[in-house]
C-alpha cells in the first residue's frame, strides 16, 4: 500500500483527493483489502501496480494533460457564460492546477495597449498557450493553426465568442505574397466578436528550446510594418520544467516562470521595412540572451554549435 501510494500520478487524483478530504492511503488499503479473499483478483492488482509503477509518468502525463485541455476547458464552458472571458479563466485555472509562480525580471517594461499591438513571445512548451495569457494580462489573441483546433476542438468552442485565438489554414492564405494573409488579419481584428486589442504571435515559427533564439519569421513583421502595428517582446523562462511534452514530464508541484517584457517597438520610426526588421530581430536577441543568463545552469537546454554569443548583463531575479 505504501509503495503503490508513492506510484499514483500527482495532479488530478492528487487535487481531487485533497479537495474532497480523503486520505489516499486509507483509500490505497481499503482497495488492496477487497482483492486479499480472491486470487484471480489478486493477480490482477498485482497486475495493475506494476503498469501504473512502470508507466506511472506516462500515466501521469496523460491524465493531467487530459484533465488541462479538456476536463478543465469542459469546466469552463459549464461556468463561465458564453459573454465572459473563458480562455481567461482557463489560463488562469490550468496555472492554478500546475501552482506556477511568475516572477517579473528587473527592467521589465509596462505591456503597450494604448493600441493594436503584436506581442512576439518565445514558444518554448504546450504551456504557453494559457502561461502567456497571463504574463499578457489577458490583452493578445492568439495566432494558431487550425492543427490545434482539430487536437484540441474544445479550445475552439471556449475562444469562439470572443474571438481570442485566431486559427488559419497553413497554404490556403498563408502563401506568398502575403497579401490575402494580411488582410485576413486586418478582418480578424475588425470583428466585432474581438475583444481583445492585441495579438499574440510566435515568430520564431515553431518550438524552440534550446539556450539561443532562431531567425525570426518575417510575415507578421512585414504587416506590421505595412499596418504601422507597434511590436512588443516579451519572453519567457520556466515553461519546459511545467510542462515537456516531448519528454513525458509535467510538473503539479509549482514552477516558477520568469519573463520580461521589453520596451514597444513603433515601425513609424523606421524608413525601411528591413531596418525594422533587423532591429526587432536585435531586441528579441538581446532580451531572449538576458533571460536565458537569468536561469539556473540546470535547467538550461544543452547548448548548440550555432549558439550565438551575445554580451548581455544577466537579469538579477
Amino acid at each position: 500500500a505504501e509503495y503503490m501510494g508513492e506510484q499514483l500520478p500527482f495532479g488530478v487524483m492528487g487535487q481531487a483527493a485533497s479537495l474532497l478530504g480523503i486520505d489516499k492511503m486509507s483509500v490505497i488499503k481499503q482497495i488492496m483489502e477487497m482483492f486479499t479473499n480472491d486470487s484471480r483478483k489478486m493477480v490482477y492488482a498485482g497486475l495493475a501496480l506494476l503498469f501504473f509503477g512502470y508507466f506511472r509518468k506516462q500515466v501521469h502525463f496523460i491524465v493531467n494533460i487530459w484533465y488541462i485541455f479538456y476536463g478543465a476547458l469542459a469546466l469552463d464552458l459549464c461556468l463561465v457564460p458564453h459573454t465572459g472571458d473563458r480562455q481567461g479563466w482557463w489560463s488562469r485555472h490550468a496555472c492554478w492546477f500546475l501552482g506556477l509562480k511568475f516572477v517579473e525580471a528587473p527592467g521589465s517594461k509596462p505591456l503597450y495597449d494604448k493600441e493594436r499591438c503584436i506581442y512576439l513571445v518565445n514558444h518554448r512548451s504546450i504551456a504557453d498557450f494559457f502561461v502567456h495569457d497571463i504574463i499578457l494580462q489577458g490583452k493578445g489573441s492568439y495566432l494558431s493553426r487550425n492543427m490545434v483546433r482539430v487536437i484540441f476542438p474544445l479550445t475552439w468552442w471556449a475562444t469562439y465568442h470572443r474571438n481570442s485565438t485566431w486559427f488559419f489554414q497553413r497554404g490556403v492564405r498563408f502563401t506568398r505574397p502575403f497579401t490575402k494573409f494580411f488582410a485576413w488579419i486586418d478582418e480578424q481584428f475588425n470583428n466585432p466578436r474581438t475583444a481583445r486589442p492585441g495579438l499574440l504571435v510566435y515568430p520564431e515559427g515553431h518550438r524552440n528550446t534550446k539556450n539561443h533564439p532562431l531567425p525570426l519569421k518575417k510575415g507578421m513583421l512585414q504587416y506590421a510594418f505595412d499596418r504601422k502595428v507597434p511590436v512588443q517582446v516579451v519572453i519567457a523562462t520556466g515553461l519546459e520544467d511545467a510542462i515537456d511534452e516531448k519528454r513525458l514530464h509535467l510538473n503539479t508541484r509549482g514552477s516558477v516562470i520568469r519573463y520580461k517584457i521589453d520596451e514597444h517597438i513603433d515601425p513609424k520610426q523606421y524608413a525601411t521595412e528591413e531596418e525594422f526588421i533587423e532591429f526587432v530581430q536585435q531586441r528579441f536577441n538581446a532580451v531572449f540572451y538576458d533571460m536565458m543568463q537569468s536561469v539556473p545552469p540546470k535547467k538550461l537546454p544543452a547548448s548548440t554549435a550555432s549558439a550565438q554569443k551575445v554580451e548581455v548583463a544577466p537579469a538579477k531575479l
